[in-house]
């Protein structure tokens, strides 16, 4: 069943996350993350992507190392039933979306949705 916050555009295969997640980590791109959870948790963070480990998952932080910065995310990304796609601003909550389209015009989103628990992390991300 589709989630109400995830309007997907584009979907991309596993090899293709991985490509871009990389892409994204080892030129040191800065993202705003934003996680959102079915229960109404909202987060944002502005960073980067720390790391991406089987142990850790995706982690977006504000500083590096993520433990002695002002904050981070971690998203399992392994062993989990996901979908990656690239999106646009729908994929926010409606009451966000005018904000993050003023803020971040040029900007791509890729997103990640948990199947099963219906869990999203955008990524916005300057190409």
């Amino acid at each position: 069943m589709p989630s109400s916050l995830l309007m997907s555009e584009y979907i991309v295969s596993v090899e293709e996350a991985r490509d871009l997640l990389n892409k994204i980590f080892s030129e040191r791109l800065p993202v705003l993350a934003f996680f959102s959870s079915p229960a109404g948790t909202q987060v944002r963070l502005n960073g980067f992507i720390d790391s991406i480990t089987r142990d850790n998952g995706l982690v977006v932080a504000a500083a590096s190392p993520p433990s002695q910065g002002p904050g981070f995310i971690r998203f399992l990304i392994f062993d989990r039933d996901l979908e990656f796609s690239y999106e646009d601003v729908r994929v926010l909550p409606e009451a966000m979306r005018k904000e993050f389209a003023e803020e971040h015009p040029e900007d791509s989103v890729f997103a990640i949705r948990d199947l099963d628990t219906d869990e999203l992390l955008a990524l916005f991300f300057t190409p």
